[in-house]
C-alpha cells in the first residue's frame, strides 16, 4: 500500500537532541556499559558510538519520540532471525539490557518515553569510500541475495509500515517537491513518477513481497580496508519494511549504478550473482530498472526536503547539485534498460 505523505514524514522532523552525557548514563543504567560516548548522525534514531572501558565498541540507538514500539521490535526480531538463519552474515548483534530484554526504556527531558537498544559496533570502510570494481559489485550482489534469503521466512506484524525510502511510495515525491518550488529537477521528477506509475508501477502491489533491509546503500555496506572487495558489515536496519522483494534488489543495485554511461554493465555485475542465488521473475525484471530510477530520484528529493525541515541537522551533509544531475541522468537511462 502507499501511505499519505504525513505518515511518511512525521518522524523525519527532529525534536531536541539527547545530550551526550545523558546517553552515557543510559548506556550504563540500561546495559551496564561504562565508557566514552560520541554522537553520530541519524535520520530518525539518535545514535551514539560507545567505547567501553574494556575496549569493546557498541552502537547505542535511542528511538525518535514518535517511533512505534512495534517498529523497534521489528528490527530487534529481524536481527535475531538473521543470526539464526545465516550466522555468517556480518550483521549487528543485540546486547541484552540488564533487565534481560533486547529493548529498554528511558524518559527524555520532555517526559517522553524513548526506546533504546545496544548493538555491536562493526568496523569497516564505507562502500562509498572503497574503489569500485566489478568484483566488489558481484560480492555485494551475492550478499544482498543472502540477506534477502535469510529474511524470506521472517514475519512480523509491524512489517507493513510507512517508510519514506520504500520505492513503493514513489507517489510521495511530487508532494515533497511542493515544499520546494524552486527545485531544479521538479519537471523531470514529476514526469518520471507519472510514467512509472502509469506503466510498470501499476503492477507493483502484485510483485512477490517480504520483509527486507530496504537500505543497502553505500553507507550501510562496509568493506574490509585490507581487502576492499570483501563485504565486512551490513548495518542500519532502520528502514526495514515489507515491500516488493525486487524493491530491495533495486535499492542495493542503485548503490552500484553511479554513472549513466556504464549503468547497464554495473547493474549486471551486481545482478548476475544476485539472481544466481535468488532468481527474479519477468515482471520483477521489467520493474527493476524503473525502481532503480525511482530510488535515484528519492536520493535527490528526500535529502533536500529533510534539510529544509531540519536546517541544523547534518545527517545528509553537503547536498551537491552535480550529484543531483548525475542521479537524474541515471534515472533517465534506467527508463530505457531492458533485462531478461
Amino acid at each position: 500500500m502507499e501511505w499519505p505523505v504525513h505518515a511518511l514524514t512525521s518522524s523525519l522532523v527532529h525534536r531536541e537532541r539527547m545530550p551526550t552525557d545523558r546517553a552515557s548514563r543510559i548506556a550504563q543504567a540500561q546495559f551496564g556499559i561504562r565508557g566514552g560516548v560520541r554522537p553520530l548522525t541519524g535520520e530518525r534514531d539518535e545514535n551514539f558510538h560507545v567505547r567501553a572501558e574494556d575496549g569493546s565498541e557498541h552502537l547505542l540507538k535511542i528511538s525518535h519520540p514518535d517511533e512505534d514500539p512495534g517498529t523497534v521490535d521489528l528490527v530487534a526480531a529481524a536481527l535475531r532471525h538473521i543470526e539464526a538463519r545465516d550466522p555468517a552474515l556480518p550483521c549487528p548483534r543485540l546486547r541484552p539490557t540488564l533487565a534481560g530484554g533486547h529493548v529498554g526504556q528511558v524518559v527524555d527531558a520532555r517526559g517522553t518515553t524513548r526506546l533504546v537498544r545496544l548493538v555491536s559496533w562493526l568496523p569497516g570502510l564505507p562502500l562509498r569510500d572503497a574503489p569500485p570494481s566489478p568484483a566488489l559489485r558481484r560480492r555485494c550482489g551475492d550478499v544482498a541475495a543472502r540477506l534477502a534469503l535469510a529474511l524470506s521466512d521472517f514475519r512480523h506484524p509491524s512489517g507493513v509500515r510507512p517508510v519514506i525510502w520504500d520505492v513503493g511510495n514513489a507517489s510521495c515525491l511530487p508532494a515533497l517537491m511542493d515544499d520546494m518550488p524552486a527545485f531544479a529537477h521538479r519537471a523531470f521528477v514529476t514526469d518520471y513518477v507519472r510514467d512509472y506509475l502509469s506503466g510498470v508501477g501499476a503492477g507493483f502491489a502484485s510483485l512477490p513481497r517480504q520483509i527486507v533491509h530496504n537500505d543497502l546503500n553505500a553507507g550501510n555496506l562496509l568493506v574490509d580496508p585490507a581487502d576492499p572487495e570483501t563485504v565486512a558489515a551490513i548495518i542500519d536496519f532502520g528502514d526495514m519494511v515489507e515491500t516488493a522483494l525486487v524493491a530491495d534488489a533495486a535499492v542495493a543495485a542503485a548503490t552500484h549504478v553511479t554513472d549513466a554511461a556504464d549503468a547497464s554493465a554495473s547493474l549486471r555485475d551486481f545482478l548476475d550473482p544476485y539472481r544466481a542465488k535468488l532468481p527474479l521473475g519477468p515482471a520483477e525484471l521489467e520493474a527493476l530498472p524503473w525502481l532503480i530510477g525511482i530510488r535515484k530520484l528519492m536520493g535527490v528529493v528526500i535529502p533536500r526536503w529533510y534539510r529544509l525541515r531540519n536546517p541544523a541537522d547534518t545527517h545528509y551533509g553537503r547536498i551537491s547539485s552535480s550529484s543531483d544531475a548525475r542521479n537524474v541522468a541515471i534515472a533517465a537511462r534506467m527508463a530505457s534498460v531492458r533485462l531478461t
